[in-house]
């Protein structure tokens, strides 16, 4: 499986904690910056991260848009983004793949049910299909969280493990 991560807000704790979140439970192989950053784990995922392509082209990948800025995508299995940003709301009606809402809005099809300093359980309010084809339905998802950590990414992250069926 790839997963894209595209726009200006991919930064340094966005990054970090799609990373440390992956890196528990995935076999990793980070692209970015011409470095390859691997761990050993059973379940593969290819990571690219992308501050400002211009076209974003792979069949079947999970595409999280932060901030987008106005890429091309195509072929994609999984458009996701923050329904708060305006350029992805544009990107994602010309999207092919399955769209999904990540955020902190009680709108967004991924979203917080609760959150503390430690925890925080999210909630799937609509159902989604998973990689292999099967409907996961509503529901919640509990996990461990820091405050450090950049909680769009928390989102997106523990998404992606959902859609594989890792979690």
């Amino acid at each position: 499986m790839t997963a894209i991560f595209v726009g200006k807000g991919i930064n340094c704790a966005f990054r970090k904690t799609v990373l440390k979140i992956l890196k528990e439970k995935t076999e990793l192989f980070e692209i970015s910056d011409t470095r390859i950053e691997k761990s050993a784990h059973k379940n593969a995922i290819t990571l690219i991260f992308a501050n400002s392509p211009k076209l974003v082209n792979v069949k079947e990948a999970a595409v999280f848009l932060n901030q987008n800025t106005s890429a091309e995508i195509s072929n994609e299995r999984y458009l996701v983004f923050d329904s708060s940003n305006q350029s992805d709301i544009r990107a994602a009606k010309t999207s092919s793949g399955e769209v999904i809402t990540c955020g902190l809005s009680h709108r967004d099809s991924v979203t917080f049910s609760s959150f503390t300093e430690e925890d925080c359980v999210i909630n799937i309010q609509r159902s989604v299909t998973g990689f292999d084809g099967k409907k996961i339905e509503p529901c919640e998802v509990p996990c461990k969280i820091s405050t450090a950590d950049d909680k769009y990414a928390v989102l997106c992250a523990n998404l992606l493990l959902i859609l594989l069926g890792i979690i």
